[in-house]
């Protein structure tokens, strides 16, 4: 029997914000709302222990810094159980992201975005800034001043850059 478990946590922010999400796995989408001041974070977990796979995953927030991590031992509990994570952050927000395997989505405007990943997709809309590497999977990055894109097995697509370092192993 499959089940679905839905954890939600809100957060008031002030100022500039930097959310950190450290991920054993799991598919991460991030949206960047203009003239937001909360972080809302929706966990779904779906699969025979979905309720002990979005109870581990830990949130903790204080007014500038937003932390996510989904220990070791959700990978454990999540044999069967996939994980999904939804987070709406302010425009201008900085993202410090590292998962084991999953997809990482950014939709919106970030101020900086660094993100590695062993295996998964990334794609960020916008970022002054990004530094960005996958070591199986693709990178999309729609638009950036500086970026910094790396994957070992996979492509990369930028739409509009400034100035660009990148490299790719096949």
């Amino acid at each position: 029997m499959s089940l679905t478990c839905t954890r939600i946590e809100n957060f008031d922010v002030d100022g500039d914000l930097t959310l950190a999400a450290d991920l054993r796995y799991g598919n991460l989408t991030l949206t960047a709302v203009p003239g937001l001041s909360r972080v809302l974070v929706t966990i779904q977990a779906t699969g025979t222990r979905a309720e002990e796979v979005a109870d581990s995953v830990a949130v903790t927030a204080g007014p500038r810094r937003v932390d996510i991590e989904v220990p070791k031992t959700a990978r454990f509990l999540g044999a069967a159980t996939s994980l999904r994570l939804r987070v709406e952050v302010p425009e201008g927000t900085d993202l410090h992201i590292a998962s084991g395997s999953g997809d990482v989505d950014a939709i919106g405007g970030y101020r900086a975005v660094e993100a590695h990943l062993g295996s998964g997709d990334v794609r960020v809309d916008h970022a002054r800034r990004a530094d960005i590497g996958t070591g199986s999977g693709n990178v999309r990055l729609g638009t950036a001043a500086r970026a910094e894109l790396h994957t070992s097995s996979g492509s990369i697509i930028v739409e509009d850059i400034g100035e660009l370092r990148a490299g790719t192993g096949s």
